[in-house]
C-alpha cells in the first residue's frame, strides 16, 4: 500500500522538480491528494489581451473603445452605454446584443452630428453662389450696385420655374455687404495669408489722387512672388483717405496699412512712386522716412514718369507755336459736335480716315506723341478747314491756328516730334508692363542716350566713353555740323525739299536745326539728372539676367547680401549661395529672349522647380535671393491703371460711393477677370453675413 501511494504521489508532482521530495506519511499523502483534486475542479481564469482588430469590425466600430485601468491592464469599453467589460470576445458580443445596448444604439443613430446640423442645403448653397457671382458681375462691368433692386425681381418674373432665382434676395444693401464682406474681405484674407508665409518678400507701389468728390485717396499696390504659380504677381492691396499729402502723413498711412493686415515689415524690400517732393525728396520725404524705418529697403522712382517729364522739358526748346497749335486744334473740336460734322466733310473730300482730333493731356504719359501723329495725319484737311473757318467766323485763335499751319516749318516740326517722341514712347511702353524689368532699366537708358547722342554728336567720341552717363552733351567740340543733325526720315526729306525752295530763308533753316539741337541737349541733360544709378541695387538686379549667368561675369553674390541684409537670416550661408551660383553657371538651361519679362520669369521658374534625387529644391539659396530681386518695382504704372478703373467706378452718377465699397469693387475687379468661370470659395459661401436677418 505504501509503495503504491508513493508512486501515485510522484506522478502528481508539480513542475517544481528541483525541490527535494519530502518524507511522506499516509496522512500527508491523503491531504495532498484532496488538495490536488480541488484545484482541478476550479481552475483560475487567465487575463486575455485586447485585440485591436476588434475596433475595425463593422459590428463594433461605432461603439467599442480600448481603455487602460490604473494597473495598466487593457479592457473593452462601450461609449454608447458608458460601461466597461473584460477583453473577451464572447462577452463583447453578449453586450452588443443586450437590450440596453440595442436601445442606446438606436437613439444615437437618430441623432444628427454638429456638421450635419449646420450643413448648408444644396439650394441654399446654389443661391449664395448665384448672389456672389451677380455681385462680381456688377464689379467687373462697372455697373451700379443698386441695379439689383430691379435685376432680381426681373429674373424672378422671367425665370419663374427656377428655385434658385426664387430663393434669391439681393438688393443694393445686401449687394454692398457681399461686395465688402464676402468678396473683398476673403480676397484680401487670402492675399494676407500668402504674404505672411515665411520667406515671402514684397514691394509696394503708392500714389495719391483726388477724385471728383474732392476726397484725396491713396492707392497701394503690392508686388510679390507667388510660390504656387512660381510667378511675380501685382495686386491691389488697399486704398486709404488722406487728409494731407505730407511725407509724414503718407508714411504713417502706408505703415499703418501693413500693421492692420499683420503683414511683416521685415519682408518689405522695395518701394516705388512718382517723383513729387513729398514722395522722393532727398531731405524729407516718404523715401527718407522708409529708409529710416526699414533699413535696406530699395526706393525707386517711377521710370515712366521721369521720361515723361524729360520729354516735356525738352519740348520747351521747340517753338511754342507748335504746342499751342496742338492744344488749340484739340480745344476747337472737343466740345462742338457741329464743328466735328463740318470737318468730316473735309476728311471725306481728301479721302482721309475719319478719326477724332486728340487733345494733349498733361496727366497721361507722352500723350503728345498721339496728338502729333493725328494732326500730321489730318494736316491737309485741317489746313483747308481752318482757312474756311477763319473766313466765316474770324477770331484771334483761328487766325493763330491758320498762321501756324501756313508756316513751312510747322509740318517739319511735327515730323521731328513724331520721330523723337516715338523713341521715348517705346521706352515708356516697355516699362509700363507688369513684370521683373528693373534689370533692364540701366541698359535701356544707356541705349536711349546713345541713340539720341548719335543724332547730334560725333560717334567716335561716344565710342570712347567708358560709360555713357559721363557724357557732356553741351561740349560743342564733339557736335556735328548743324545741317548734319539727324531729325528722322520724314523730317529730313521735308527739310531737303525746303532747302531747294529759293523763297525760304536759309537762316530759318539754321534756326530749325538749332532748335532740334537744343531739344536733344536738354533731353540728354534731364535724363542724366533724373536717372541716377548710384544705388547698389542696380548692380544686384543685373544678376537676374540669364545671359550674365551663362557668361559668369559676376563671380559672387556677396554684394546682394550686403545690399539686402534680410537675406542673412534666410539663406544657409553666403558661401552656400556662391556655391549654388557657380553651379548654376555651369548648367545648360534652354536659352530665352531677354527682352521679355515673361521669358525671364519662365527661365527662373525652371530654375526654381529643379529638384535633386531626393526631391529637395536644387538651389534653395538661389531661389530665396532671386525671389527678392525679381519683385523690385520699376514704375508706378499699375497704380495709374488702377486710377483709370477708379474713374470708371466713381462717376458723376456714383459720386457717393464710400471708400470701403470702392475697395471691395477694386479688389473684385483685380482678382476676378471672368465672373462666368469664377467659382466662389467655401469661405465666401459660409460667410457670416448670410446668417444676418
Amino acid at each position: 500500500m505504501d509503495k503504491w501511494l508513493k508512486r501515485n504521489i510522484v506522478t502528481s508532482r508539480t513542475d517544481e522538480e528541483d525541490d527535494p521530495v519530502p518524507t511522506l506519511t499516509a496522512s500527508n499523502v491523503i491531504i495532498q491528494s484532496v488538495e490536488h483534486r480541488t484545484q482541478n475542479k476550479k481552475p483560475k481564469k487567465t487575463a486575455r489581451k485586447f485585440c485591436t482588430k476588434w475596433l475595425g469590425r463593422e459590428e463594433f466600430s461605432k461603439w467599442l473603445l480600448q481603455k487602460i485601468d490604473a494597473n495598466g491592464k487593457h479592457y473593452a469599453y462601450c461609449k454608447v452605454c458608458n460601461s466597461s467589460m473584460s477583453s473577451h470576445l464572447t462577452e463583447i458580443k453578449r453586450h452588443s446584443s443586450s437590450p440596453k445596448h440595442t436601445n442606446n444604439s438606436r437613439q444615437v443613430d437618430n441623432q444628427k452630428s454638429v456638421s450635419e446640423v449646420f450643413k448648408i442645403s444644396s439650394l441654399t448653397e446654389q443661391t449664395r453662389i448665384a448672389e456672389i457671382k451677380i455681385t462680381a458681375f456688377l464689379a467687373e462691368k462697372n455697373l451700379p450696385l443698386s441695379l439689383t433692386d430691379k435685376l432680381i425681381p426681373l429674373c424672378k418674373s422671367v425665370f419663374q420655374d427656377s428655385k434658385i432665382v426664387k430663393n434669391m434676395s439681393l438688393a443694393r444693401t445686401k449687394t454692398t455687404a457681399v461686395m465688402q464682406n464676402v468678396l473683398g474681405k476673403n480676397i484680401i484674407n487670402d492675399l494676407c495669408n500668402t504674404l505672411t508665409m515665411p520667406g515671402t518678400f514684397y514691394s509696394l507701389i503708392m500714389d495719391e489722387t483726388t477724385d471728383i468728390s474732392e476726397i484725396k485717396q491713396c492707392a497701394i499696390i503690392i508686388v510679390y512672388f507667388d510660390t504656387q504659380t512660381m510667378m511675380v504677381k501685382t495686386e491691389f492691396l488697399d486704398m486709404g483717405q488722406t487728409s494731407s499729402g505730407t511725407a509724414d502723413h503718407l508714411t504713417e498711412l502706408l505703415l499703418q496699412c501693413l500693421d492692420d493686415k499683420e503683414i511683416p515689415k521685415k519682408m518689405f524690400i522695395g518701394f516705388s512712386s512718382d517723383t513729387t517732393n513729398s514722395m522722393t525728396g532727398s531731405l524729407h520725404s516718404v523715401f527718407t522716412n522708409l529708409k529710416t524705418a526699414i533699413p535696406g529697403i530699395a526706393c525707386i522712382k517711377c521710370s515712366c514718369h521721369m521720361i515723361h517729364l524729360s520729354s516735356s522739358k525738352a519740348c520747351l526748346k521747340l517753338p511754342r507755336s507748335i504746342e499751342d497749335l496742338l492744344r488749340n486744334i484739340g480745344s476747337h473740336f472737343s466740345r462742338s459736335y457741329s464743328r466735328q460734322i463740318k470737318f468730316r466733310e473735309f476728311q471725306e473730300f481728301f479721302h482721309i480716315e475719319i478719326h477724332k482730333i486728340l487733345s494733349p493731356c498733361t496727366t497721361r504719359w507722352l500723350s503728345l506723341k498721339a496728338c502729333v501723329d493725328r494732326i500730321f495725319e489730318q494736316f491737309p484737311a485741317l489746313k483747308e478747314y481752318f482757312i474756311l473757318s477763319s473766313f466765316e467766323d474770324p477770331s484771334k485763335t483761328l487766325e493763330q491756328i491758320h498762321s501756324t499751319m501756313e508756316n513751312y516749318f510747322t509740318i517739319i516740326y511735327l515730323e521731328f516730334m513724331s520721330y523723337t517722341l516715338g523713341l521715348l514712347t517705346n521706352f515708356n511702353k516697355l516699362f509700363q508692363s507688369e513684370g521683373p524689368l528693373l534689370y533692364m532699366l540701366k541698359p535701356e537708358i544707356e541705349k536711349l542716350l546713345k541713340i539720341v547722342l548719335m543724332n547730334f554728336m560725333n560717334i567716335e567720341y561716344i565710342r570712347t566713353l567708358d560709360t555713357i552717363m559721363i557724357v557732356s552733351p553741351q561740349n560743342i567740340q564733339y557736335h556735328v555740323p548743324l545741317t548734319d543733325i539727324y531729325i528722322g526720315v520724314n523730317a529730313t526729306t521735308s527739310i531737303t525739299n525746303l532747302k531747294n525752295n529759293s523763297s525760304v530763308d536759309s537762316n530759318e533753316v539754321i534756326k530749325f536745326f538749332k532748335s532740334c539741337q537744343e531739344f536733344y541737349i536738354e533731353l540728354v541733360v534731364d535724363i542724366k539728372k533724373r536717372f541716377v544709378f548710384d544705388d547698389l541695387v542696380f548692380k544686384c538686379i543685373a544678376v537676374t539676367e540669364p545671359a550674365l549667368i551663362k557668361q559668369f561675369s559676376v563671380k559672387s553674390l556677396n554684394h546682394v547680401i550686403e545690399r539686402f541684409p534680410v537675406l542673412n537670416s534666410l539663406i544657409s550661408s553666403p558661401q552656400e549661395l556662391d556655391m549654388e551660383w557657380r553651379e548654376l553657371a555651369l548648367m545648360d538651361i534652354e536659352p530665352i529672349n531677354n527682352n521679355s519679362s515673361n521669358d525671364i520669369m519662365m527661365y527662373w521658374r525652371k530654375v526654381f522647380l529643379l529638384k535633386n534625387s531626393i526631391g529637395d529644391i536644387y538651389f534653395p539659396n538661389i531661389c530665396i535671393t532671386m525671389r527678392l530681386l525679381l519683385i523690385l518695382p520699376v514704375s508706378n504704372a499699375s497704380v495709374e491703371r488702377l486710377f483709370s478703373d477708379l474713374k470708371n467706378i466713381k462717376t458723376l452718377h456714383r459720386n457717393k460711393l464710400q471708400t470701403q465699397s470702392i475697395i471691395g469693387i477694386l479688389r473684385t475687379k483685380n482678382s476676378i477677370t471672368d465672373c462666368v468661370s469664377f467659382k466662389p470659395t467655401d469661405a465666401m459661401i459660409k460667410s457670416k453675413i448670410w446668417d444676418m436677418p
